[in-house]
């Protein structure tokens, strides 16, 4: 019997506006956005304006290759955020589904975890 492929793929957030940093701020348990940029000493415009941002609360989702046909893929660069310690991704491939989501695969982002 033949082991089947999947891939991880983690949901990342796109950032359009600073309140789409909202879910990061609360994950890390401070209290406002203003927050989030004096402890990881960022601004919006330079770090996070237009790129995504790792959701590290979601647990990854094991896609079939099937189920990755079927997503849209796009290229963008994701912010991965460590306690005040961040990391941004260069141009990587992005999977968006129908529903608005949009995921990065695990391993794209594997340097990031050490």
């Amino acid at each position: 019997m033949m082991k089947e492929f999947v891939t991880k793929l983690l949901l990342v957030i796109p950032i359009r506006n600073p309140e789409d940093l909202l879910p990061v701020v609360e994950s890390e348990g401070w209290h406002t956005v203003k927050d989030l940029f004096r402890k990881t000493n960022t601004s919006y415009n330079s770090h996070w304006n237009g790129n995504y941002v790792l959701d590290q609360d979601e647990i990854p989702w094991k896609a079939s290759p099937e189920e990755i046909d079927a997503l849209q893929q796009s290229k963008g660069r994701v912010v991965v955020l460590s306690g005040t310690k961040y990391a941004i991704s260069d141009k990587i491939t992005l999977f968006s589904d129908t529903d608005g989501s949009v995921y990065v695969q695990e391993e794209d982002l594997e340097q990031f975890f050490v």
